[in-house]
């Protein structure tokens, strides 16, 4: 099948990451054999209707969150209507997962609920045989002919991790997701690549919904693995530095040191690397292994320097362990990033405070301070709507974004205003220690000149931080404009390279070798062998052939 791939992006206040998501979805779908392209982009700022439209699919697949869940909507609804009636839509990911109906009702066939690799390959495999029935296909919802919701029950997780496909990152332009500063905070870096080792966390702190989709056991790949997708990342995209998106890398301790003995041995000194895990799940050893293995920043979700509201939040660390583990990151010379949550049940002034003394006393290389957000799936969401701090049937918008919302959505014992003063008292003295490194001073020269692009880009930023008093928002306004720039040069750069590939198939003789080799971008060899659009194990295709994942 003829399959276009869609991860509804929300630009504003998001880092410029690859979709790994979708692209594991489109790495089974090509491993079935069909032909995937993949559209990454805002609604608002990028034309991808008229893109998906133009690309003429039999079937449409929409990943996406809560924070663009309004702007997939809307886009959904322009494909159904400029669309023929026989394109078959689907949907997966956590906000979709949590509410089906609204998706269903809004014009998506199916709803692929949890985790996503082996059940979009079913509803495609049926699909494509002529079947648009879904009953018995486990792990997805969809409607009756009477507009019922039928409810096809939870697929089991994949027990075994090592026949993940590898995320299908040549069906994009990869350079942007490269550029700096990366996604290690604070540590600006160039070709920086996201990478999954595991699926899976077994605690239950109330405001992460990450269950939903990959279960409470932690699962992960076989170390072999891991290292093989970080060197073809290394020889395909030159790629320097990696960051682990796992929930918790360090759980398992022998796991992490034969991966550091691995990466070692096969790419010495070659990758520096970040992570983020538990105060409880680390070790000195394991630390310094990590360090030798090119570690250079552990991040920390803190939460909360008062013990009353961490048991709230089901983080029931005391602040010696905390103390303990950032001391001990730092003497092996790790870098450390603390994360803290304000505006928690029954949080008041005074946990604030015992929050604002820690963060001094820990003394991270970043320190972060971010609005407690109730995502649907959550505790923290059954929560604000049991107790009415919120009104579920209001708008997902921009302000229930990961990074940097400019007000909270979740206002319990504080005023919006009175947590957005608390937030900047709390933030402003962090700011040298933050952003103010040698290291980064390259990446601010850049960050300068993709502003002096836009003449209104420093006025606005500067107007934005007098207006919040957080230093950090003139910081985050400038980004803005930066990863606009670069998102809009991959975005381009994609579609030129589905429109070559289209040149291609359609009429081989005419093509030029310059849009040949922008074409054959989308289809490096697999390790296996196999190219994109080919069984495995399958003969290779004639060159002409080799696009079909872009046509």
């Amino acid at each position: 099948m003829r399959i276009a791939l869609v991860n509804v992006q929300l630009l504003d206040g998001n880092n410029v990451v690859a979709p790994l998501g979708v692209l594991y979805i489109a790495g089974q779908l090509e491993r079935d054999g069909h032909t995937v392209a993949v559209f990454d982009g805002d609604p608002g700022a990028f034309p991808l209707a008229d893109e998906v439209i133009a690309w003429k699919p039999e079937l449409v697949g929409l990943g996406f969150l809560t924070a663009s869940s309004s702007r997939a909507y809307g886009l959904l609804k322009v494909l159904r209507e400029k669309l023929p009636a026989e394109v078959y839509f689907m949907a997966g990911g956590v906000h979709p997962t949590i509410f089906p109906e609204p998706t269903l009702r809004l014009g998506v066939d199916v709803v692929v609920t949890g985790e996503g690799e082996e059940t979009a390959s079913e509803v495609v495999r049926r699909v494509a045989s002529g079947s648009r029935d879904m009953s018995g296909v486990a792990g997805t919802v969809c409607l009756a002919a009477d507009g019922t919701v039928v409810d096809n029950g939870a697929r089991a997780l994949m027990p075994e991790l090592a026949d993940l496909p590898r995320p299908a990152r040549h069906l994009i332009d990869f350079t942007p997701y490269l550029a700096p500063p990366g996604v290690i905070r604070g540590y600006s870096m160039g070709k920086v690549a996201t990478v999954f080792s595991t699926r899976g966390c077994p605690y239950g702190c109330i405001y992460c919904g990450s269950h939903n989709i990959f279960g409470r056991k932690i699962r992960y790949r076989p170390v072999e693995d891991v290292v093989d997708e970080i060197t073809e990342l290394r020889n395909t995209y030159g790629v320097r530095g990696i960051y682990f998106c796992d929930d918790l890398f360090t759980l398992d301790k022998q796991w992490v040191l034969d991966f550091c003995q691995e990466l070692t041995r096969r790419l010495p000194g070659q990758i520096k690397w970040g992570c983020q895990t538990r105060i409880d799940a680390v070790h000195l050893d394991i630390l310094r292994t990590m360090k030798d293995a090119g570690c250079v920043q552990v991040d920390f979700g803190v939460e909360s320097g008062s013990q009353r509201i961490l048991k709230i939040l089901s983080r029931k660390t005391p602040k010696e362990k905390i103390l303990q583990a950032f001391r001990t990151a730092q003497s092996v010379g790790l870098r450390t990033c603390a994360t803290f949550i304000i505006g928690s049940p029954e949080e008041q002034a005074d946990d604030l405070e015992q929050s604002f003394q820690l963060a001094k006393e820990l003394r991270a290389d970043f320190t972060a301070f971010y609005y407690a957000t109730p995502y649907p799936g959550t505790k923290l969401w059954d929560l604000a709507v049991e107790n009415k701090w919120i009104d579920p049937a209001a708008d997902f918008d921009e302000n229930w974004t990961h990074r940097q919302p400019n007000r909270p959505v979740l206002t319990i014992n504080f005023t919006a205003d009175e947590l957005i003063a608390h937030r900047k008292r709390m933030a402003n003295p962090f700011f040298l220690r933050n952003f103010v490194r040698l290291r980064n001073v390259p990446f601010y020269g850049e960050l300068l000149l993709a502003a002096l692009r836009y003449p209104d880009t420093i006025p606005r930023a500067l107007l934005a931080a007098y207006r919040s008093r957080r230093l950090e928002d003139a910081v985050e306004h400038l980004f803005s404009r930066y990863q606009y720039k670069k998102y809009k040069e991959g975005y381009d750069k994609t579609d030129g390279m589905r429109k070559a590939a289209a040149r291609i198939v359609r009429d081989p003789s005419t093509v030029s070798e310059s849009t040949r080799k922008l074409a054959d971008k989308q289809t490096p060899a697999y390790p296996s062998g196999h190219r994109v659009g080919v069984q495995p194990g399958a003969a290779r295709k004639p060159a002409q052939l080799r696009v079909v994942s872009g046509a």
